[in-house]
């Protein structure tokens, strides 16, 4: 038999239910969803809505999963093993995610593997906990709280990426290439976060400019870019830049305001 599960189907469904007046227990249930299987075992009271049980996750997609879980799109995706307390009430539950993915995606850029301790109640989603490798020596590790009607306070680092995964995160129009550094401390309100970056490119090409290395200190918030320092260098010749860029100039949507750079060589 099939089921749809918030616009998912899910095949080979086994289950047991049980129920007594507004108590309804659920022994046992498992399914097929895509390549992956879960199953689920826990109770729930239709009076006051309030639910407890456990979901099982083995070698299924994150892409799949999430919108089981009523949870929105998240920018990444991969296979997961892992298993999620649910709890809180039917229409607003809390979770709590461990687990480890697989093959996975960031913004379309691979990730061979990431561990996972992830928990959200309502609108806050907590990062306890994400370490994701990349190639031979990438890592990239993110921990902190997003609440998505409140405040964003985020940490968000990595050594030896492809440096493309950052600019299509903040600059999907701006192509990079080269080895990156980062650290990103993400704060303020939800809708617009403040980002404090520090970033370190080798062997690198910007915007389809080649260079050995570059280094800078940015400021960013919904408006602008403050180029608080930046530094390039391309064999014997090196750049210094500092002032501000508007950040729709970067994003390919038409700048909002004058550049004011200074650049010193």
């Amino acid at each position: 038999p099939e089921l749809t599960l918030n616009g998912q189907k899910v095949k080979n469904v086994q289950s047991h239910v049980e129920s007594i007046g507004s108590y309804v227990n659920i022994p046992r249930f498992s399914a097929q969803l895509g390549k992956g299987n879960i199953s689920f075992k826990g109770d729930t009271n239709l009076e006051n809505g309030v639910i407890d049980g456990i979901l099982e996750v083995n070698h299924a997609q994150l892409a799949h999963l999430l919108p089981v879980l009523n949870v929105t799109d998240s920018g990444v995706d991969g296979r997961l093993d892992g298993v999620v307390r649910i709890g809180g009430e039917v229409g607003v539950p809390s979770l709590d995610l461990y687990g480890r993915l697989q093959d996975g995606l960031l913004r379309g850029y691979p990730l061979e593997a990431a561990d996972i301790h992830v928990s959200q109640i309502g609108s806050l989603i907590t990062i306890h906990r994400f370490e994701a490798k990349q190639g031979v020596n990438g890592k990239l590790v993110a921990q902190g709280t997003a609440d998505l009607r409140g405040e964003y306070q985020l940490e968000v680092g990595g050594t030896n990426l492809d440096a493309g995964l950052l600019t299509t995160w903040f600059f999907p129009k701006l192509p990079a290439k080269g080895s990156l550094d980062f650290v990103a401390q993400l704060s303020g309100p939800a809708d617009k976060p403040f980002v404090n970056l520090s970033i370190g490119v080798s062997k690198g090409v910007l915007g389809g400019v080649s260079f050995d290395s570059a280094t800078a200190l940015l400021l960013i918030d919904q408006k602008k870019i403050e180029v608080e320092q930046a530094a390039l260098t391309s064999g014997q010749y090196r750049a210094r830049v500092r002032g501000a860029v508007p950040v729709a100039a970067l994003r390919g949507d038409g700048a909002d305001g004058p550049m004011d750079l200074r650049l010193d060589l």
